[in-house]
Formats: structure tokens, sequence, C-alpha cells
């Protein structure tokens, strides 16, 4: 096997950088270096950047950007300090718009410059937006008056993905997206026989022959299971393997089968040593006492509520003790606490942070407080999350769809001993669906502790406001997910490439 070699990377609809973070972390025979991140939604884009300056500093102006975690410095004053590394991170991202005619001029002057420098080294990672081919998207769409597959351009956003192909030939590439579009169709054609074909000619006819890294795939075609591979989330994701013909040998597939970890990892694994935190107030004054009474009465109507489930109702009244006697408990914490964390967990802890940013709940109207005391404490008791047929007439929403079945689980809490449910970017919009286990916290997740079930180091900090954050966790690929892909391609690209034809 021959020494390290350096890939040049370019990562596409790149969102807060999950790709990324993965492939320049993973280790072996192979270096994977970013240089060029694109990304269009500022948000995202912020959390790139500054991921890529992060990359950037040396060791000991690692310690300034350790300061700003903690609040000691501004963000502003560590770029004036570290100039250099932040001038490397704006080579090396881009904030354009794939597809649009102006942004891809600036694209291509910017592929072209990396073109110039020689070499054949270049990998492509990255992957369309996803609302279009998604199940949850598709069912939207269908809701909109004279909505269009035909005119709407996200089902298409992938040619602009082969286009770069196209023009780079990179050795290899990784393509990412949403179960979905394994049944998306667009005028009776079939999205991904569709992309399938134009992956496969990219830079030619039959230029590039295309892989699954799945355990199984004669079972699961290119799918993978996040959970499978020691991330905490059933999240499930198509990945593309592409080599170009040229560069292949006596290629054996299975040996870039992703091996399944031993034992999956749970919700508590992940999140149990966070800081215990307690939910806001969406209306009306936002104190501790005020939630420590508007708390302990949800309790207590969820308990009166569930009279015909004895053992829960006794539940309720117990935690509903333990609210009126808890000691103070805030929305945000300046320490990581006491509990110990799970090996997983050690793996994404920095105590240079002092405390895991971006962990700071967001307010809760009092009637969803009495339905997240329920669901939580029902999870508890009876190891599932409960569906609309289990929650009592008197917690049930004012929601026409409710008893359709439509929105049998629209309140869902993450239950601690498994992995969670897919993290996506819905978690912006009301966190019903991702509901914190320890009944007592009665909350939503937090920014943090949804990037933890996606496996983000905590010193992977999200900027933007709490709604973009959501979304740029949800949005992204497991860091952990995408390290396991990048080890199996950097000792795959690292053979000698001599032997290589193609299967």
């Amino acid at each position: 096997m021959n020494s390290t070699q350096v890939f040049r990377t370019i990562d596409l609809f790149a969102g807060p950088g999950g790709l990324a973070e993965g492939f320049t972390t993973a280790q072996g025979p192979a270096e994977f270096k970013i240089k060029l991140s694109v990304e269009m939604d500022p948000g995202a884009f912020s959390t790139l950047r500054l991921r890529s300056f992060f990359r950037n500093l040396e060791p000991p102006g690692r310690d300034d950007y350790f300061r700003f975690a903690r609040g000691e410095i501004s963000l502003e004053e560590l770029r004036r300090k570290h100039s250099l590394a932040w001038e490397m991170a704006e080579a090396e991202t881009a904030m354009l718009e794939l597809g649009k005619p102006e942004d891809d001029v600036q694209l291509d002057r910017r592929l072209d410059e990396l073109l110039k420098e020689g070499g054949d080294n270049f990998v492509v990672v990255g992957g369309p937006p996803c609302q279009a081919y998604s199940l949850a998207g598709r069912s939207r769409n269908a809701g909109i008056a004279d909505y269009s597959p035909e005119k709407d351009r996200r089902h298409f956003l992938f040619r602009e993905y082969i286009r770069i192909l196209g023009k780079v030939r990179p050795r290899a590439f990784v393509m990412e997206n949403v179960k979905g579009i394994l049944s998306s169709s667009v005028s009776g054609r079939q999205i991904f026989q569709l992309i399938h074909g134009d992956l496969s000619n990219a830079a030619g006819p039959g230029s590039y022959c295309l892989y699954s890294l799945s355990p199984n795939p004669e079972k699961s075609g290119y799918l993978l299971r996040a959970e499978e591979h020691g991330v905490p989330q059933a999240r499930h994701r198509v990945i593309i393997l592409g080599l170009r013909r040229d560069v292949i040998t006596n290629f054996d597939p299975n040996a870039i089968r992703l091996p399944k970890m031993g034992k999956q990892v749970t919700v508590k694994e992940a999140i149990g040593d966070l800081p215990v935190l307690r939910s806001g107030l969406s209306r009306g004054e936002d104190t501790f006492l005020r939630w420590k009474e508007a708390v302990a009465g949800a309790f207590l109507s969820a308990a009166d509520a569930a009279q015909e489930h004895s053992c829960l109702q006794s539940k309720l009244r117990q935690h509903y003790k333990t609210i009126l006697n808890s000691p103070m408990i805030e929305r945000t914490s300046n320490t990581y606490g006491r509990t110990f964390p799970s090996e997983y967990a050690v793996e994404l802890r920095d105590e240079r942070l002092v405390c895991p940013p971006n962990h700071e709940t967001r307010g809760h109207m009092p009637s969803d407080l009495a339905r997240y005391a329920f669901c939580s404490t029902f999870a508890e008791l009876i190891g599932h999350a409960p569906s609309a047929r289990n929650f009592p007439e008197a917690l049930a929403p004012d929601h026409q769809s409710w008893n359709s079945g439509k929105f049998a689980d629209r309140f869902k809490v993450q239950v601690g001993g498994r992995p969670s449910s897919t993290v996506t970017s819905h978690i912006s919009k009301d966190g019903h669906y991702f509901i914190h286990p320890d009944p007592t916290q009665c909350r939503s997740l937090t920014v943090r502790e949804a990037a933890r079930l996606q496996s983000f180091p905590d010193d992977y900090i999200f900027l933007g406001n709490r709604t973009s954050q959501y979304v740029q966790v949800g949005n992204a690929v497991p860091p952990l997910l995408a390290r396991q892909i990048a080890g199996v391609l950097g000792i795959l690209l690292s053979e000698d490439i001599g032997q290589v034809k193609a299967a």
C-alpha cells in the first residue's frame, strides 16, 4: 500500500458540512483535503465557513477558538487574530446557488483555478436538495394547488452535480440523498433511473461504475442505515459510490461494504450526559418558578387525563411531585454537568468548551407541555412512544386529521433505550416529534442534542438563528457515517492504480 495520498475534495450542496467533517477526519492511507465547499443557504454557509476556519487553525490558535466558543471573545475578534486561517476558509468555501446562471459562472471560475493546478486526484461529494424527493416533501407538494413536479427545479438539481462531475472528472464521487428518491417519478419516469444513468455517463458513455456501500446490497441496494454503523439514529439514506472506469482494476465490490457495528448506540448514550435543562414558556413571563408551576400543572393534567391507565397515572403523579421539589434549573448551562458520559459521548465531548454550545431550550405552549409530559412518561413506562390511539381524549390536539391515521405520531418522544427516529429539518418547526426522553425536563430536543444524534462533535458550532441551526442539523449527513465511507474510499484509492479493470 502506498504512503498517504492527498485527494482534493469538492463538496457540493454542502449544508453545514457533515460530509466534509467526516472526510477530513477519516483515518487511513488517504487524506481528503477540502478544496471547495459550496452551499447557498446563509445560515448553513456561515457554519460551513467557521468549520473550515477551525480546520485551518494551527493548534495554538484553537485555544482562541475555544475562547470564542465559551463567549469570551467575538467571532470578529477571532477572525482578526487569525486572518490567514480565515482567508484559507474563504478560499475553500463559496456561497453559491447551483443552477443559477450567474452563480454557475463564479463556480466554474473557481473550478477552473483548481483544474489549472493539474493532477488527477479529485473526489466529489455531496447531494442535491432532497425536499422534492422525500416522501414527506412529496406529500406536502401534493397539497399545493397547481403544483407541477415537471416545473420543480429541485427535481433536477442533480444535473448540476452531474455537470460538475463531467467538468472535473474526479476519480471518485459520493452522492447522498433521501430514501424517497428511489420511488420518486416525474412524467412517469423514475427519477432514480435518470440519476443512475446520468451518473454512469457523467464524463462520457460508461465513464463511471456505480457501487453500493451497503453490507447487504442484494437486499438494501444503495440504501445505508445509519443506526447499523454507530450513528444513534434510524436514518436511511441512498449513498452511491462512483468510481471512474479507467482507474479501477480487478475490483471486488465486497471490499467496500461498510461493516455493521455489533451494537446500536441509543439516545441515552448519545445525549444522557448533557446538562439537564428546563423547557421555556412561549407565553407570558418565563421564570423558573412560573415554569415549575406550569410543568407541575401539566403533569397533574396528564395524570387526570390518564384515568384508564393506573400505572401511568401513578408515574405521572410521581413526576409531578419531583417537579414541585426540583431545584433551580436553567434553560441553558455553563457546565457539562457531572453525568458520566458513554463511550459514544466521550468521542464528541471537549472539556475545553466548559459547556456544550447550541444547548439551549425553546419555549413551549402550556397545552403542549401536558402532551410532552404524557408522551415521555408513557415511553419511560411502556418502552415505546404513544400513538394517537394511546392519547387520552382530553390531551388530543385540536387537529382535524388527528384521528385520520396521518398524524398518529405527531407527538413523539425519542425513547432513551434505542436509536432515535430520523432527525429532519422539521425539528425547526415545533419539536413535537422530538420530545426529550427525560419526563422531568418536559421539552423538545436542543440543537446540540439533535447534533449529537447526528454524530457532530461538540466543538462543531452552528451559526445563524436557532431555527436555521435546527434545519442545518436535520439536513446534514452524519459525520460518523461519512468518516466510515471516506475510510473505505481512501483504502480503495490508495491501492496500486495500475491493476484496474472494471467488472
